[in-house]
């Protein structure tokens, strides 16, 4: 009975030694490393001495395309600041994404296909890096990922800034629903769109500056969604304009059957409208300030409709929206079939405050006595 109880007590003991030597439960290590030209010296050889939890302090110019895979996950990459990506192959990513929680912070990222990409349901930070001179987009987030975008200048690449694609997700200029300040990104001078959603996505936009892109500063098509300058999170969380402005088209395009909360906004000086709302889609614009189009102060037109804040309320999302410089064409035009409901507030342009289109009453009548039709008179009914 006593060798029993015995062998009971060792297979007990043994089984305590297996758990305190799993793998993983050594606390989160910090590893600082310098990127350079000999052996062993980049991204890629570094990742591999990563664990989940840990942090990678990075220093000096890294000469490489960076492939972040699906086996890391939890980890924070950090430039300081000071540390350069500088992508020597134009058609690969500069930064490749796919593993899940990954921060990337502190870069200056030069070059790729795109700048950072973030891809196969990938998730990800990035956070206070300069992402400039991709041959396509500066920050690209596509095939079912997620990722939260602040705090970065983004500029001159040869696409969009921040491209959103292909039933993806992402907060662009604020941390989470629960967030007190902003982290707001600088998206200027690229060759599209400043951020662009499409396929299907959805985003969350605030406090940022979208500026001098070649076409539109904020642009959704096909079935995609976004709150712009207003968010959905939990009462007294951060919510700020964004400023768009002086952008190559419409400062805000909707498009394709989408649909935007846009709310709280400065939009002003773009070459043709404020906001354009067409093909088949739905906005909710209110209480944003729209000053300086080169065409309509919002646009509404093919099977399009806009409700401009509510006919009574005081919340944001219920005020009317407001001009100060007019729009050069009106400031709101409606046509083809399309609808606009909500209080005009002082939305105005140098051809008037809205523009609905001319309606006519068309009287027919019988042509005598052989029963012919006509003639036809329009009437001007404008």
């Amino acid at each position: 009975m006593q060798t029993m109880r015995f062998g009971r007590l060792k297979g007990i003991l043994l089984f305590a030694t297996c758990l305190l030597i799993v793998p993983g439960w050594a606390g989160a290590a910090t590893k600082q490393r310098t990127c350079g030209p000999q052996p062993g010296q980049t991204i890629a050889n570094f990742l591999d001495e990563l664990n989940p939890g840990d942090t990678l302090l990075l220093s000096g110019t890294c000469n490489e395309n960076v492939v972040i895979g699906e086996g890391h996950r939890n980890i924070i990459i950090d430039g300081q600041g000071t540390t350069t990506i500088n992508a020597p192959d134009a058609n690969a990513s500069a930064v490749l994404i796919r593993g899940n929680r990954i921060t990337l912070r502190g870069f200056t990222i030069l070059g790729g296909r795109s700048g950072v990409h973030v891809t196969r349901g990938g998730t990800a930070t990035v956070d206070r890096n300069t992402v400039r001179n991709a041959q396509n987009h500066g920050i690209l987030v596509i095939n079912g990922s997620n990722a939260s975008i602040t705090n970065n200048l983004v500029e001159l690449n040869g696409a969009a800034g921040i491209q959103i694609s292909e039933n993806s997700n992402a907060d662009i200029g604020f941390q989470s629903d629960a967030a007190t300040v902003g982290a707001p990104n600088t998206v200027r001078m690229n060759g599209s769109n400043g951020i662009g959603v499409t396929g299907a996505s959805h985003a969350e936009i605030e406090g940022n500056l979208v500026r001098e892109n070649a076409t539109h500063g904020i642009s959704l098509s096909e079935s995609s969604s976004a709150r712009i300058g207003f968010q959905s999170g939990a009462p007294g969380s951060f919510a700020a304009a964004n400023t768009v402005e002086l952008n190559g088209v419409n400062g805000i395009n909707v498009a394709r059957s989408s649909s935007a909360r846009i709310v709280e906004n400065i939009i002003r000086n773009n070459t043709v409208n404020g906001v354009g709302v067409n093909r088949g889609s739905h906005a909710d614009i209110a209480n944003n300030k729209i000053d300086g189009n080169g065409g309509d102060g919002i646009s509404v037109t093919q099977n399009s409709g806009v409700n401009l804040g509510a006919d009574s309320g005081t919340d944001p999302e219920d005020l009317p929206n407001s001009t100060t410089t007019n729009n050069v064409g009106s400031g709101i035009q409606c046509r083809l079939n399309s609808y606009a409901d909500g209080r005009l507030g002082t939305l105005n342009g140098a051809a008037g405050a809205k523009d609905f289109g001319r309606t006519f009453n068309v009287n027919i009548a019988m042509n005598g006595s052989d029963g012919n039709w006509g003639p036809v008179d329009e009437v001007d009914d404008a």
